[in-house]
């Protein structure tokens, strides 16, 4: 299993999570939906807490949520039915061991329902990677889960064997899934078990694990005899491969196995291979299945090939279109790609290498590389900016950063600037793409553009001052007449120094607008941000504040 210390922070937790609970009494008071503020009341708990907690153990599976709060789920009712670890450690043997088919046979009908579950994405995995085939029979089928599943979307055929008390699981799952009709049970030990007519698949899965070495070799032997010619044999385990990581959840169930049987084992791939290959199948594969470390080994009878040359032309049919349409997909990219104005270039998330790029990066950067030609990183990016650089493609990457656009320090044959990186959402598991824009050249075309807008604002700001100015002036003149051929009134006096303190407010409007104009047109980092579609009155006054704020940062 992976050793990570991600994988010691989570079993840390939830081992001292649970056992808390378990102590508490929270676990025990959630058999229905409660909320966590009408169970801290009753258990006299942190309700702030319990949240922390109760989520965790809902995240873990531990628990589920309904609209009524939590309860418990049905890994919780699995996991309270295996024996305990102490007992386990002190003696190397438990109550609940299963070797013997009859204590198999109970296990199996109180857990097989929950392991149906557990199993349902993975099942539904493999059915989509295999061929359809008519007649499926499963061997030590519990619930059948995994072939149901190949049933689901095909005109395959399912015959069940198993325990006579575990089968009525298998009958449940398929009335579930409307596959009924489908289904037909067989009661029986698999090692005694015999069917009216071949197959053209058999299915042994989470089986082989049950037995050890000689008996299970037996059971390989025996039904890849019941094969039917081009039948295939499916094994699906938690593989003891070497060199395969198995994670968390394959540690968990050897020591599930382990506690319920004292014969059984995780057999090594390479010895299933063997059993095969000794019983007469060929071309063998094997397919990981997602994250519980699940894999099928897919091994066929020996004149597979023959039924494989009768669907060549089929197949050959199929690549033919899967091409055109791949070229077609492909046409569209590089209009869409190689054609934009922007600059645009993907990377891998570890920031290390760039992948391909556009004709407008290539220009940007006054490179002569090709589209697809792989490239290190630091031929683009400061040496100082580097690491931060990385930092940021693995957290957009991973999500840690949410942020979009981020300045950052490149370089080009014309030497250093700033640009700006937008960054694309995750485009697949392994690339990133952004676009590269000159930060400096487009700030300046903003600002251009932001000082058309400014002026054209202002323009019709300044008419209103302008017009008391105009109005001012003409009303001056007629006072200052008045007051010249001395005809003047001490009222006419007064209305002369209202004037002009009015005309000398409408000159210092007039003056504060076109400092701001000034300001705002010969700062290095105008806070572009800040304009609209319509500057209105007093606009300039706090661009040009907020942009001297921007300087400053």
């Amino acid at each position: 299993m992976s050793s990570s210390p991600a994988n010691a922070i989570i079993g840390v937790a939830l081992v001292e999570t649970v056992r808390a609970a378990e102590r508490l009494g929270v676990l025990a008071a959630l058999d229905a939906p409660v909320g966590a503020e009408q169970l801290a009341s009753q258990l006299s708990l942190s309700e702030r807490a319990l949240v922390f907690v109760l989520d965790l153990l809902a995240a873990a599976g531990y628990l589920e949520r309904t609209d009524g709060g939590y309860r418990r789920s049905w890994t919780t009712e699995h996991a309270e039915r295996l024996p305990e670890v102490a007992t386990f450690l002190r003696t190397g043997r438990t109550p609940d061991e299963i070797d013997r088919p009859e204590r198999r046979g109970d296990y199996y009908a109180k857990s097989v329902l929950a392991l149906a579950e557990l199993f349902g994405d993975p099942a539904r995995e493999l059915a989509g990677m295999l061929r359809p085939v008519g007649r499926i029979v499963d061997v030590g089928a519990g619930s059948a889960v995994w072939s149901l599943a190949m049933a689901e979307r095909t005109e395959a055929r399912v015959v069940a064997v198993d325990h006579p008390r575990v089968l009525p699981s298998a009958e449940l799952l398929a009335g579930l899934l409307g596959l009924k009709e489908k289904l037909t049970v067989v009661a029986g030990d698999y090692f005694e078990a015999s069917l009216d007519e071949p197959a053209d698949r058999v299915v042994l899965a989470n089986v082989l694990h049950l037995e050890d070495e000689q008996s299970a070799e037996r059971l390989v032997r025996r039904w890849a005899g019941m094969l039917a010619p081009g039948g295939e044999l499916v094994i699906v385990d938690v593989l003891d491969a070497p060199g395969y990581e198995r994670g968390l959840f394959a540690a968990a169930y050897d020591l599930h196995l382990g506690m319920r049987t004292e014969r059984g084992a995780a057999h090594d791939e390479s010895l299933l291979r063997r059993w095969c290959a000794a019983a007469g199948l060929v071309s063998q594969r094997t397919v990981h299945l997602g994250s519980l470390g699940m894999s099928a080994l897919v091994c066929s009878s020996a004149d597979v090939e023959l039924r494989a040359r009768e669907t060549t032309t089929i197949a050959l049919d199929d690549l033919r279109a899967l091409h055109e349409r791949r070229e077609v997909a492909e046409g569209r990219m590089r209009m869409v790609f190689d054609g934009a104005a922007d600059a645009i270039a993907f990377v891998d998330k570890q920031g290390r290498s760039i992948l391909t790029t556009n004709e407008a990066f290539r220009a940007l950067f006054e490179v002569g590389w090709g589209a697809f030609e792989l490239r290190p990183l630091e031929e683009i990016v400061v040496p100082g900016e580097l690491e931060r650089v990385r930092r940021i493609i693995h957290g957009l990457a991973s999500g840690e950063i949410t942020e979009r656009r981020h300045r950052v320090q490149m370089r080009r044959g014309g030497g250093d600037f700033t640009a700006e990186l937008t960054a694309y959402d995750p485009l697949s598991r392994s690339v990133l793409g952004f676009v590269v824009r000159d930060y400096d050249r487009v700030a300046r075309r903003e600002k251009l553009q932001a000082l058309g807008e400014l002026v054209g604002g202002l323009t019709h700001d300044l008419n209103t001052p302008l017009a008391v100015l105009k109005a001012n002036a003409e009303l001056t003149r007629g006072l200052v007449a008045r007051v010249a051929a001395g005809d003047a009134e001490p009222r006419h006096v007064e209305a002369l120094g209202h004037t002009v303190a009015h005309t000398l407010a409408a000159v210092d409007d007039v003056s504060r607008k076109l400092d701001a104009i000034k300001a705002f047109a010969t700062l290095e980092r105008p806070a572009l941000e800040s304009l609209g579609p319509h500057l209105r009155a007093g606009l300039a006054e706090a661009i040009c504040a907020r942009a001297a704020k921007d300087a400053r940062d």
